[in-house]
């Protein structure tokens, strides 16, 4: 954690670089990568002249300045700019929030306390004097300086203004819509360069041998992320089916029968 608070109206004791790159450097000692958060720009340059392998959030307190993409290229580091949250700290996003609570799929998978949630704003930032546009700008640069860029929600808890996995929808969505990334760019980023970044061997491509964890969707997912709107199955992604280890999830029992799409990994 390199939590300053000057993004969120705050002020907050941080520990010393000297100490910060001391723990990095123990976690590359041990063989760990090492991820920090920092939601202003300030803190995201400390942090990398640290050696981090990667910052969770990216900064919203101002525009990227021109070196950002080489202090991250300097540590092969990756973002994961958690842009839903941001806009939760901003209360940019709530427009959007409401759209994805009202969502077929928010409906189904969100209690009412949950969906309530996904409308609120955390707004510890409105106030501030950033925005989320400077987020969604961080990440146009980096993604056209060839850093790459991870999907995580930062559904802690979760946040208000955030749920677990629409979220993910809805991050997903901004990386194309507003980050200038394509659907199979963003789709990636949520799946083969999270498990790449983070050693996951087991996982992150359709192999013989590795996990069997699927999404299936209805449709084209490209039209899906790529429509303005999200068309007709509305903002989330139309899923059917989500698989763990080749078992379907209980909530998509009795929409599909998981056992024939198990058994085809089972025989490639």
């Amino acid at each position: 954690m390199h939590e300053p608070g000057t993004s969120l109206s705050l002020t907050i004791p941080v520990p010393s670089l000297t100490l910060q790159k001391a723990l990095v450097d123990a976690a590359h000692s041990a063989k760990l990568i090492a991820v920090a958060h920092a939601l202003s720009l300030s803190a995201t340059m400390a942090m990398l002249s640290c050696g981090i392998d990667g910052l969770t959030h990216t900064f919203f307190d101002s525009p990227p300045p021109a070196t950002l993409a080489a202090a991250y290229r300097a540590n092969n580091a990756h973002c994961n700019p958690t842009l839903a949250a941001i806009g939760s700290l901003t209360t940019e996003g709530q427009p959007q929030q409401l759209a994805f609570a009202a969502d077929p799929l928010a409906r189904r998978l969100l209690d009412d306390a949950a969906r309530a949630n996904l409308t609120l704003c955390m707004g510890a930032g409105a106030s501030s004097g950033g925005s989320v546009a400077h987020a969604y700008a961080s990440v146009r640069a980096l993604h056209q300086a060839g850093v790459p860029v991870v999907v995580g929600s930062d559904a802690a808890g979760p946040a208000r203004g955030t749920a677990y996995g629409l979220s993910v929808h809805q991050e997903l969505r901004l990386l194309v819509h507003e980050c200038g990334m394509s659907a199979e760019e963003a789709l990636a980023a949520a799946t083969g360069v999270t498990a790449e970044r983070f050693g996951f061997r087991d996982r992150g491509v359709l192999e013989v041998g590795r996990r069997a964890d699927l999404v299936l969707l209805s449709g084209d997912v490209v039209d899906c992320l790529e429509v303005v709107g999200g068309g007709a199955h509305g903002l989330c992604l139309p899923v059917l089916g989500v698989w763990r280890e080749g078992v379907v999830g209980d909530v998509w029992e009795g929409v599909m029968d998981g056992r024939f799409v198990v058994s085809v990994f089972a025989e490639t």
